[in-house]
């Protein structure tokens, strides 16, 4: 059951998603369900997966993932006629605690970019987009220098990078249908490009005729994909040499991009669209601890227009 789906969603969602259903299907489905036929699914043979993992020690969210996978499929097979219902509808849906987001302060960004830049970091460019665009680190990954409009200070979103197979980049389609995106970016993002960009042209020339065409902003020295793997490497130097713990990452500077945002003032909405959310509900609800602040600010200003209108 799991397999024929599988099979049948392969060329219609993102490679890395496909290969992350598969992972669940063949480590965590298959090993317990495999053995009883698809009418003899009952919901608590889902009920006892769910459990038997808990106590195996897998993260909430992992078992959440591997409902979620169970129900695509069986709703598959239901649609197909080969079951008269969905057992994965009637069992309690795994909980998954709310994911607490800890970005780092803005003391600590700075020190981060400016040990980068003072080092001469070869991607400090990248810290730097990164914390003053909110974008994704596969989406800065697959950025290409056709991408970065410098006059007009922004970058477009119109890929990710799912991985590297060998020296060849694989992309995919961002995250969301608004992860297509133009993203104003500021004086000092803008002066890091084009630093970076002068910097890699020197790169390119020492290289000559072995670098590599694929018109990469961020990549490695000879011009091919810098892969997820070794930016998330590199980020540990760069957060070693400015003094900062290895349990910051990536990703972090996104949440920090959010925050800041939010904090700073700027519109829900506005923010949204630059972190590429599929709505600005999610944006509300993932940084509900920035929002609070700017509920606090939003009863001030409604307590100074009433007594500003009492004094007219």
């Amino acid at each position: 059951m799991a397999i024929r789906w599988l099979e049948g969603i392969k060329g219609g969602i993102r490679p890395r998603t496909w290969e992350r259903y598969d992972e669940i299907v063949t480590h965590h489905i298959r090993p317990t369900l495999s053995r009883l036929k698809l009418r003899a699914i009952q919901p608590d043979h889902l009920q006892r997966l769910y459990a038997a993992k808990r106590q195996e020690g897998k993260a909430p969210r992992t078992v959440h993932h591997i409902h979620a996978v169970l129900h695509r499929a069986l709703g598959q097979a239901m649609k197909w006629g080969a079951i008269p219902r969905n057992p994965a509808d009637i069992v309690d849906k795994p909980r998954t605690p709310k994911l607490e987001i800890a970005p780092p302060t803005t003391d600590e960004v700075r020190r981060l970019l400016d040990s980068a830049w003072a080092i001469e970091d070869r991607y400090a460019a990248l810290w730097t987009v990164t914390v003053y665009s909110g974008c994704r680190l596969g989406e800065l990954l697959a950025l290409h220098w056709s991408d970065v409009a410098l006059d007009r200070c922004s970058i477009t979103i119109r890929r990710t990078l799912e991985r590297v197979t060998g020296t060849t980049p694989v992309y995919g389609e961002p995250k969301t249908s608004r992860s297509r995106r133009t993203v104003v970016l500021p004086a000092v993002a803008i002066d890091g490009l084009r630093s970076w960009k002068a910097d890699q042209n020197v790169e390119r020339l020492a290289t000559g005729e072995n670098y590599a065409s694929y018109g990469l902003v961020f990549c490695i020295e000879i011009g091919t994909p810098l892969s997820g793997r070794n930016a998330h490497r590199f980020f540990k130097l760069a957060l070693a040499r400015a003094g900062l713990p290895s349990s910051v990452r990536v990703h972090d500077l996104r949440h920090f991009a959010a925050t800041l945002m939010l904090s700073a003032g700027v519109h829900p909405k506005i923010a949204s669209e630059r972190l590429g959310h599929s709505t600005v509900g999610i944006t509300l609800d993932l940084y509900s601890h920035a929002v609070q602040g700017l509920d606090a600010d939003a009863a001030e200003r409604m307590a100074k227009a009433m007594e500003a209108s009492r004094s007219n």
